[in-house]
C-alpha cells in the first residue's frame, strides 16, 4: 500500500511541477508545490495525510494543501473525515474539502451533504453541499437544491445550488431558474442565465423567456463571467433555435432532433487551489 501512495504521490507532484512550467512559476504555485513536498516528506501513507488534514495544530496552508491532495489521491477512507472538513467554521478548509469531495465522494454521502446544505451554519460548508449535489445526483436532491436556490440567505449559495441544479432538468428546476433570473444579486441572476443556457434544448424551459428578456437590459458585468445581458441573449436564442428544430423534426419525423449543444462557454467551476 506504501507504495502505491508513494507512486501515486509522486505522479501529483509531477503534475504540480508542470502546471508551474506551463503556467508561470507563481508564488502562490511555488509555495503550494513546497506545502505538498513537505507533506510527502513525512507522510508514510493515506492515514497520515488524513491526520494532518484534521490535525487543528497545524497550519491552515499545510492543512489545506493535505485535504485538497486526499481528493487527488483518490483516498475513500477520507469521505467521512472530508464530511467533517467540509462542515466548519474555516472557509478555506471546507472549500478544500468539497473539492476532494468532488472527486472521491459517492451517493452514500447525500443524506449527510443534503442536511449540510439544509441545516449547515456556515454558507462555505452550504455552497459546498450544493457543489457536490450538482457532482452527485440523487432524486432526494432536488427539491432541497430548489428551496436553496429560492430561499437561502446567502447568495454565493442561490448561486451554487442554481449551478447544481443544471444536473436535475424538470418542470419545477426550469421555474426556480426563472426566478432565479431576477434574484437581486448579481452573481445568482448570472448564474442563472448561464444554467438555462445550458438546458436550452430542454422542453418546458421556455418559461424562463419573459425573464429573460427583462435581462437584456441588465448591463450588469460579472467577473469571469461576463455581461448578463449579453449571456441572456444567448439563452433566448438558443432556447428559440431548439424549439424550432423540434418543430421542423415534427412536421418531418424523418428527420430526428440532434444534439445539446450547451450555450454557456465559460463553465463556472471551483477553483483547483494554487493549481
Amino acid at each position: 500500500m506504501e507504495r502505491s501512495f508513494r507512486n501515486r504521490a509522486q505522479a501529483i507532484r509531477q503534475l504540480i511541477a508542470e502546471g508551474l512550467q506551463k503556467g508561470g512559476s507563481t508564488k502562490s504555485r511555488r509555495e503550494w508545490l513546497y506545502e505538498f513536498e513537505q507533506l510527502l516528506a513525512h507522510a508514510r501513507d493515506e492515514g497520515d495525510v488524513i491526520a494532518v488534514a484534521l490535525d487543528g495544530n497545524c497550519e491552515n496552508k499545510q492543512r489545506a494543501v493535505a485535504t485538497w491532495a486526499l481528493g487527488r489521491l483518490k483516498v475513500r477512507i477520507a469521505i467521512r473525515p472530508l464530511l467533517r472538513l467540509l462542515d466548519q467554521s474555516d472557509a478555506t478548509l471546507s472549500f478544500y474539502a468539497t473539492d476532494a469531495l468532488c472527486e472521491i465522494a459517492t451517493v452514500a454521502v447525500v443524506p449527510k451533504v443534503l442536511r449540510i446544505l439544509k441545516d449547515s451554519i456556515y454558507p462555505e460548508s452550504r455552497s459546498g453541499a450544493a457543489w457536490i449535489l450538482h457532482k452527485i445526483t440523487s432524486s432526494r436532491a432536488g427539491l432541497v437544491l430548489r428551496s436553496a436556490a429560492l430561499h437561502d440567505p446567502a447568495p454565493s449559495v442561490r448561486s451554487a445550488a442554481i449551478h447544481a441544479l443544471i444536473s436535475y432538468p424538470s418542470k419545477g428546476t426550469y421555474v426556480v431558474l426563472a426566478k432565479g433570473l431576477l434574484d437581486p444579486a448579481d452573481r445568482v441572476r448570472s448564474m442563472a442565465t448561464f444554467a438555462v443556457g445550458c438546458l436550452a434544448n430542454r422542453r418546458g424551459i421556455e418559461v424562463a423567456v419573459p425573464a429573460l428578456r427583462t435581462l437584456l437590459h441588465d448591463t450588469t458585468f460579472v467577473s469571469g463571467s461576463g455581461s448578463i445581458s449579453e449571456d441572456a441573449r444567448d439563452a433566448l436564442a438558443a432556447i428559440f433555435s431548439y424549439a424550432a428544430r423540434r418543430k421542423r423534426a415534427a412536421q418531418n419525423p424523418r428527420k430526428r432532433l440532434r444534439g445539446s449543444r450547451r450555450v454557456g462557454t465559460k463553465k463556472p467551476k471551483m477553483s483547483l487551489g494554487a493549481l
